[in-house]
């Protein structure tokens, strides 16, 4: 009898599948989209996109106030004539128009950089989402795998029960494959049990994903295109690297701003007095001009510091994604050619069992070789079927990289 894994492998070869149907093992690209929109990652990164929004404002507002001042004094002279008199303050610092200039540029790259972020935690919830799912979904194929072997073993402890009853095997056959269910069942309970753990841990990161399994699953492809043609489409669109060239860019303007903040901003004041009763009256203008010392040294020169850390970090950032990126294409090309090979075993594994299952019932084959044939078909078949589930993860996993997959633009297709 042939294996469940061994027919849906050797029907999914026979049949294909179109482009639209490869990942129908995923869940929907729209379920996706709002599990991925409500995750707390994705969360937390829309408030702080917000709150960069917030700090463009702050940033070109500035940090300087109108400040309003107001006294009132009594003078007494020699001759004993008390006058009243009042005093007004009106008064403003003042940036220095390049210093504007450069705090609405810093202001426009707080909110690229909020962006970038979002951006980012989209994808990395996206790539956490893509390994849960399919923690579950192998987790899922081994049960189903286990019971199938049950069900073989539960056929073949009946033709052993017959072959005793019919005199032509000994007792202890009956026994030792009656422990061979025993322990396939038992493997199958533990199987089960980490689906289910699996689900749960899907529900506990993506509360408004709906857990269910897939209705069919994929035959791998090979990848096309060349390698520097995905690698190209993936580092180009990796949100981990833009983001890190804008903090060096956001970096570089803050230090660019401290070295303009060397030279502080005036202070200008108008005032206007009222003596002797109104008798005299003055109005007039001042300026405070702040003198610049070490306290503002030092903060350009931390502030170059951060630039130059920034600017090293964007560097490593880049060759991190470019060497993640040939990962994952190495990942996607040798997992596809390892699932062909170990589907291919465990198609004559299964032919291989079944002949022997045969062979035994005419008394051709021990009970130990029988045993030993059905525990190789029933790796050899979880090893396709996992391995097919590789391959599947790793072909998703460059489309997801390349942003042909999940992305965060609007509502999506349905994948």
């Amino acid at each position: 009898m042939r294996s469940a894994a061994c027919a849906l492998i050797l029907c999914t070869v026979t049949s294909g599948v179109g482009a639209a149907d490869y990942f129908s093992v995923l869940p929907s690209g729209n379920a996706v989209h709002d599990a991925l929109e409500q995750s707390p990652q994705v969360v937390i990164a829309r408030e702080q996109m917000s709150m960069a929004s917030a700090r463009e404002r702050q940033l070109r507002a500035g940090v300087h106030e109108w400040a309003i001042g107001a006294k009132g004094q009594r003078r007494t002279d020699a001759a004993g004539i008390t006058y009243s008199e009042e005093q007004y303050e009106l008064s403003r610092g003042l940036r220095w128009p390049g210093k504007a200039s450069l705090d609405r540029a810093l202001g426009a790259q707080a909110v690229t950089v909020g962006e970038l972020a979002f951006e980012d935690a989209w994808h990395e919830a996206g790539r956490t989402l893509l390994n849960g799912w399919f923690s579950w979904i192998r987790s899922l194929e081994t049960a189903r795998q286990m019971d199938a072997q049950v069900k073989l073993l539960q056929e073949q402890l009946r033709t052993v029960e017959a072959r005793v009853r019919a005199g032509d095997a000994p007792r202890v056959e009956q026994a030792l494959a009656q422990t061979e269910v025993d322990r396939a069942a038992a493997a199958a309970t533990a199987a089960q049990l980490e689906a289910a753990k699996g689900a749960l841990a899907l529900r506990r990161q993506f509360p408004a994903l709906q857990v269910i399994e897939p209705t069919s699953t994929d035959m791998p492809q090979a990848v096309e295109e060349s390698d520097d043609a995905w690698k190209q489409r993936i580092v180009s669109a990796n949100h981990e690297l833009l983001l890190a060239e804008a903090v060096h860019e956001d970096a570089r303007l803050v230090a660019k701003r401290s070295s303009r903040e060397r030279l502080p901003d005036p202070t200008v004041t108008l005032q206007f007095s009222n003596n002797l009763d109104g008798n005299d009256r003055v109005v007039g203008v001042g300026i405070v001009m702040p003198i610049g010392g070490a306290r503002r040294r030092a903060e350009h020169a931390l502030a170059v510091g951060e630039a130059s850390i920034a600017e090293q970090r964007a560097r490593e950032t880049r060759l991190k994604v470019e060497a993640d990126a040939e990962q994952a294409i190495l990942a996607a090309r040798a997992t596809h050619s390892q699932w062909q090979r170990l589907s291919q075993v465990a198609s004559q594994s299964d032919l291989n069992a079944t002949t022997v299952a045969r062979g035994y019932g005419l008394g051709e084959f021990t009970i130990a070789e029988l045993i030993a044939a059905r525990r190789q078909s029933q790796e050899a078949a979880l090893a396709a079927v996992l391995a097919r589930l590789d391959a599947l993860e790793a072909a998703a996993r460059l489309r997801l990289d390349a942003h042909q997959l999940w992305t965060a633009d609007n509502h999506p297709e349905e994948e």
